[in-house]
């Protein structure tokens, strides 16, 4: 069975930007209304297998060689270890599950991007890595904003001090579920950075987890235990279990 979008709801719930600051007016506004829409568009690839995506333009030059790695705001390095062990440090960061709740029914905001290492666009959820001197809450404020458009007013502390890939990367990460979100404007690193900020109904974002339609794995823990919480706030998770 093929996902599709159920019925959607007005946008009245999610606060506007200040039009008269200036200063907001760096990047693409975030829209819930175009986030859905963006969300049917990307849905319609997701049940073609693919097919449709934008092509991912990296090439092999692109690619920086082992070694360490420095930008402005953060450096990297890769270690080998024991000759067979390549081990990267890249600090830690944080991720985000940004959620709208509106008329009695939460919506999800993901991000469509491309992965040139595996050569194709997936479902992911917003995250990044520590600037200098930044705490995790200020790193998923930071991140959120600068590549949704949309900041949070509230931020909870969801998973702590997890791990993603300790065999080869040295780093840890929080995840923050971001509510009561403002329409601002996005900041990306990278002007050319293809992100496509979509926004899903919970339900069909479970939908699309189930059929492994988000294969990225920070994204499937993230989700996969946000739903149990879910489920088990219900009373329903024998039906996660397999209980008769």
């Amino acid at each position: 069975m093929e996902a599709a979008l159920y019925n959607k709801a007005p946008a009245e719930d999610v606060k506007k930007p200040d039009e008269s600051s200036a200063s907001n007016k760096t990047g693409e506004k975030a829209s819930v209304e175009n986030g859905i829409k963006e969300g049917e568009e990307i849905l319609k690839i997701l049940n073609n297998g693919g097919a449709g995506a934008p092509p991912i333009t990296l090439g092999e030059d692109d690619w920086q060689k082992v070694g360490h790695i420095k930008t402005s705001n953060r450096e990297y390095d890769v270690e080998t270890v024991h000759s067979e062990w390549q081990v990267i440090k890249s600090g830690d960061g944080a991720t985000i599950l940004p959620i709208v709740e509106r008329g009695g029914k939460k919506y999800i905001v993901l991000e469509y991007k491309p992965e040139p290492s595996i050569g194709r666009w997936e479902l992911e959820l917003p995250a990044g890595g520590k600037d200098k001197g930044e705490d995790s809450e200020t790193t998923a404020r930071r991140e959120l904003e600068e590549e949704t458009g949309y900041k949070a007013t509230n931020l909870e502390l969801f998973m702590h001090d997890m791990h993603f890939m300790p065999s080869r990367f040295e780093q840890r990460e929080d995840v923050y579920i971001a509510t009561g979100l403002t329409e601002g404007y996005r900041h990306l690193e990278y002007e050319e950075q293809p992100i496509k900020v979509c926004v899903f109904p919970e339900d069909l974002v479970e939908v699309l987890l189930k059929q492994n339609k988000i294969t990225d794995f920070r994204t499937v823990a993230v989700l996969s235990q946000y739903f149990l919480r879910e489920h088990e706030k219900k009373g329903l998770s024998f039906l996660l279990r397999g209980d008769n």
